[in-house]
């Protein structure tokens, strides 16, 4: 990773965060997916059929018998007991077809297959009630009630009971394995988003420990340029954008070291040409001449200085133009890192619609209650008619007693489907809570990329400032070029007079010193 530039780093990291996080949700949505296949599965193969074989069951328990009873003890007419007989086979048979076209498996197919024959016996029956009914022959329908009714249609019943069971027993199993499902799929998730946030973190940090280090040595190093010593080299800790500008300001330091040492030759040569100057005046001339010299010396090696701080100050401006990329690149993470976090927010409010239909199943389980009691008052009425009839009454209530029965099983197996249904809510909610953890994670991760955003502007800040002291030297630097072409000048001009000798000697000595005290501030 030290062979890496800081940019590559960041994509890497981004990329790394972003794979994670479309795994996760993908994870999230195929897992959704087959709980929303599993529910429709249920919807359709399951609760429909139960209504459809309760509408079959109360067709000939309830409105067969039940009309049969009722026009043969003279509560019902003939006419409307023929009407309701028509009905309840009609009602019998539109349900059957339809529960027919439902996919089924093997056990439901046999059973299926007995309750079809039992419901064509049953058929039968009805069929001669409604007959008795219309010739209005009260014997006959007596002797059917008492012999021929219950024979031919209790197994019907019983039959379509088997299958209602079939369907309370396969749904149970059907939501058992939906939430087994789903407790294996929250568990993954929840780890495969626990070992994105590790490995985030690990990631993060192992970069901005990289940079910490590298930055923290780089201004260790411009602080002691600023204190005049040019001899601590910066430690080159890797190969990316910090390394080059650790070469790059070692290249520098380098060049200033030389240039210091070219200055302080000339202003000991200086030094040394004021002092033959003062020795005597019969060595004007030849003094003269080794001071124009000399001069011309300072002359060239303050153009190198100026040359050398221009070089620095191109090197300055690289370092800005390095922490530039280093913001922008922040924002290239920032903008990722958000990315992630609407993948979250996608993934949570899929998981909101997979718990609006589990509230249609709530309310779908409602009607089906709903039924099962108004099934039991009908149970219950029909006691009462039956205990009113008497005698002749003890095999309707018999009957009545068994769909009274199959009331509660079917309203205990939806109370007991309703309460799976709810546990799944429960889990549902959990996983929207994860996924809302995983959100806020990526908004950490967010607020450490703008810290390392804001690094990067303050080291773009402190170039500048350094650019400014550049610019200062090299000002300085043609000062004093400016101030050697004059004593140049006046080197010429001092054969003249020897008062104009002796003003040019003190100028030169006082521009000694003054090189001197410049160049005695760095340590080279």
């Amino acid at each position: 990773m030290a062979n890496l530039t800081i940019r590559k780093k960041l994509w890497g990291l981004v990329a790394l965060l972003g794979f994670l996080a479309v795994a996760v949700s993908a994870w999230l949505v195929l897992g959704m997916a087959g709980q929303n296949q599993v529910i429709q599965s249920m919807a359709a193969d399951r609760l429909e059929p139960l209504q459809q074989l309760k509408a079959v069951s109360d067709a000939y328990a309830v409105s067969v018998v039940d009309t049969s009873h009722k026009v043969r003890s003279g509560v019902l007419s003939f006419d409307a007991g023929q009407k309701n007989v028509r009905e309840a086979l009609a009602v019998a048979d539109k349900n059957w077809k339809a529960y027919s076209q439902t996919r089924m498996d093997g056990e439901e197919k046999v059973l299926a297959s007995k309750a079809e024959a039992a419901k064509g016996i049953a058929d039968a029956a009805a069929r001669k009630a409604e007959s008795l009914m219309a010739a209005k022959d009260a014997a006959g329908l007596t002797a059917f009630v008492t012999q021929d009714m219950y024979p031919a249609i209790d197994p019907a019943t019983e039959a379509v009971g088997n299958l209602v069971d079939l369907q309370i027993r396969v749904g149970r199993e059907l939501v058992k394995e939906s939430l087994q499902a789903y407790n294996t799929r929250s568990w993954v998730t929840f780890a495969g988003l626990a070992a994105a946030l590790i490995l985030g973190v690990v990631f993060s940090r192992t970069i901005l420990h990289g940079i910490q280090v590298s930055i923290e040595d780089l201004h260790a190093l411009a602080q002691a340029m600023q204190r005049g010593d040019l001899t601590a080299p910066a430690k080159v800790l890797s190969q990316d954008e910090l390394g080059s500008m650790a070469r790059a300001f070692n290249a520098t330091a380098a060049r200033f070291r030389d240039v210091l040492r070219e200055i302080q030759q000339a202003a000991s040569s200086l030094a040394s040409g004021t002092t033959e100057l003062a020795a005597g005046a019969q060595q004007i001339g030849a003094v003269s001449s080794e001071n124009a010299q000399s001069l011309e010396g300072l002359r060239e090696g303050t153009d190198r200085v100026a040359s050398a701080i221009h070089e620095m100050s191109r090197s300055v401006e690289e370092i800005a133009s390095l922490a530039e990329d280093s913001q922008r690149q922040g924002a290239d993470a920032l903008t990722a890192s958000s990315a992630g976090g609407a993948a979250g927010a996608r993934a949570s409010g899929a998981m909101a619609e997979v718990q609006g239909s589990m509230t249609e199943m709530v309310n779908a389980i409602r009607v089906i209650q709903d039924i099962a009691r108004q099934t039991n008052l009908l149970s219950l009425n029909a006691a009462i008619e039956a205990a009113k009839a008497g005698a002749m009454g003890k095999g309707f209530a018999v009957v009545a007693e068994e769909v009274r029965k199959l009331a509660e099983r079917s309203s205990a197996a939806a109370h007991e489907i309703q309460g799976l249904i709810e546990s799944s809510e429960h889990a549902g909610r959990l996983g929207m809570t994860t996924v809302k953890e995983a959100v806020d994670s990526f908004a950490g991760i967010q607020s450490r990329v703008e810290a390392l955003a804001s690094r990067a502007a303050e080291i773009r800040a402190a170039t500048e400032e350094q650019n400014v002291a550049a610019a200062e030297v090299n000002r300085n630097i043609t000062t004093i070029s400016d101030r050697t072409s004059q004593a140049a000048a006046a080197t010429q001009q001092s054969s003249a007079t020897i008062q104009e000798v002796g003003r040019t000697t003190a100028d030169l000595a006082s521009l000694a010193e003054r090189l001197s005290a410049l160049t005695a501030s760095f340590k080279v």
